[in-house]
């Protein structure tokens, strides 16, 4: 592959990551040869693409724009929807990109 070519495939995975991104979606980069991925980090792979994409309460705070507090705040107030995962507070990533727009 000619540098060039190499250049421009790396800049079209870039902007394409960038998106996914902006999005709230989750992405994960793998192998083209994906016969060197190991079963077990295969399987790993397929769990990730199950159910919808968590977000942390930092990650969710980024995403809106607010304090880690203020994300605190909005769920305790049943302003924004979360999940709760042993004793920790969750967000659908696509619920808190639509707060973001309603927000916006």
């Amino acid at each position: 592959m000619s540098k060039a070519k190499l250049e421009e495939a790396i800049d079209r995975l870039v902007r394409a990551l960038v998106e996914t991104v902006d999005a709230a979606v989750a992405a994960v980069v793998v192998p083209a040869d994906t016969e060197r991925v190991n079963a077990s980090k295969m399987r790993m792979l397929s769990v990730l693409d199950e159910g919808p994409r968590l977000l942390s309460v930092k990650e969710a705070a980024a995403l809106l724009g607010v304090s880690t507090t203020t994300v605190y705040r909005l769920a305790g107030r049943r302003e924004i929807p979360f999940r709760r995962i042993g004793r920790s507070v969750r967000f659908v990533a696509a619920e808190i990109q639509a707060q973001r727009e309603r927000k916006v």
